[in-house]
């Protein structure tokens, strides 16, 4: 589970990096400004090919934005963030 410090030090370099690029922190399927931040991260495990699944190996940990009216989900690397998952 992750700290509320630590969804508040997720959130603002979120936010940061969208305003640095000029777009609007509005959801991009209804509008909403309203989000809810997943409580723990996610881990997107690469996969070498298409006909096995592999559980193990190079992963890329995310973490996962809500929107509150549609239920939009977006993930965001944290590493391109530069907020640490611990």
């Amino acid at each position: 589970m992750l700290s509320e410090e630590k969804k508040q030090e997720f959130i603002g370099a979120l936010t940061q990096k969208i305003r640095a690029n000029g777009r609007s922190e509005a959801c991009p399927m209804c509008g909403n400004e309203k989000f809810l931040m997943v409580d723990a991260c996610l881990v997107n495990v690469l996969q070498p090919d298409l006909k096995s699944v592999t559980l193990t190996g190079a992963s890329i940990p995310t973490l996962a934005i809500i929107c509150d009216n549609c239920g939009y989900l977006s993930q965001h690397a944290i590493g391109a963030l530069g907020v640490s998952p611990g």
